[in-house]
């Protein structure tokens, strides 16, 4: 047929921007030192010990601890309720199955509940620095 030419399909589509070239990455020289996670670590656990003299409070601890029948008997059967059902309207099996264990070794003295809970900020705070080294590709 006449007329039917093949066009340049390349020289129809717009030309692709190439990256600017900034030079080298620079890495920051700045590293915090070994002992800093240490030290919030430290912080953290002087925040939190203020609480260790602490009663029970009567904001919550009513509800999971003090007057939880869930944790009036130490079962298989009382385990499969706990994962089975809500707790004043929350479904916490993990929180309440700690609070089992808890209530049954140490009764209503506050003290363990307490320390477990200090326990559990002071790992959560070395993990918030691991989990900052990893995202950063970086050791802190």
């Amino acid at each position: 047929m006449p007329g039917n030419k093949k066009k340049n399909i390349a020289a129809t589509q717009p030309a692709k921007a190439k990256p600017a070239d900034n030079g080298p990455v620079k890495e920051s020289s700045f590293q915090i030192p070994l002992w800093a996670p240490l030290v919030v670590i430290l912080i953290t656990a002087l925040i939190y010990s203020h609480g260790l003299q602490n009663e029970f409070t009567l904001y919550d601890d009513t509800y999971y601890v003090t007057e939880n029948p869930q944790l009036a008997d130490f079962t298989l059967n009382s385990i499969k309720v706990i994962f089975t059902s809500f707790c004043y309207f929350l479904y916490l099996p993990l929180t309440i199955l700690v609070y089992l264990f808890e209530y049954h070794l140490f009764g209503l003295d506050p003290l363990p509940y307490h320390l477990l809970q200090l326990a559990i900020h002071l790992i959560n705070t070395w993990l918030v620095f691991r989990l900052t080294e990893k995202l950063s590709g970086h050791r802190l």
